[in-house]
């Protein structure tokens, strides 16, 4: 994530005329104080916080990139833990980016959680869907 700041304000400054300070901040890998917010809210965050030192700030809020398809596995896989993908993923593709299924698991125990919900998984129509 990046934010784009300013002074709305071009006037003339020494006689010429200036246009608004920008600065890039690429994000630097660090939890950052956006997490968790839309681009919108952070904006209007930011721009809050910096009309407290600048006279009518100009703030812009764009998105990276998006990491917000996790998903997670607990049980006999070989990697069991949360992932993050930049795009969907099939429920395969999920278990083979997990390391695979490990001898002994309880498929007949095995489901799908989204949300509240709970979807039993069958393995044998999963496979023929490709799902």
């Amino acid at each position: 994530m990046s934010s784009r700041f300013g002074s709305g304000q071009s006037g003339a400054r020494r006689g010429r005329d200036r246009q608004p300070r920008r600065k890039d901040r690429p994000s630097s890998g660090r939890r950052s104080p956006g997490v968790g917010l839309t681009a919108a809210e952070l904006t209007q965050r930011l721009t809050d916080e910096y009309a407290k030192k600048v006279k009518s700030p100009v703030v812009t809020v764009s998105l990276r990139e998006v990491n917000s398809y996790r998903f997670y596995f607990v049980g006999k896989v070989a990697k069991p833990g949360m992932y993050a993908s930049r795009s969907e993923v099939t429920l395969l593709q999920a278990i083979s980016i997990a390391g695979g299924i490990l001898d002994g698991a309880d498929l007949a125990q095995a489901y799908v959680a989204r949300g509240k919900d709970r979807v039993p998984w069958i393995l044998s129509a999963s496979c023929a869907k490709g799902t």
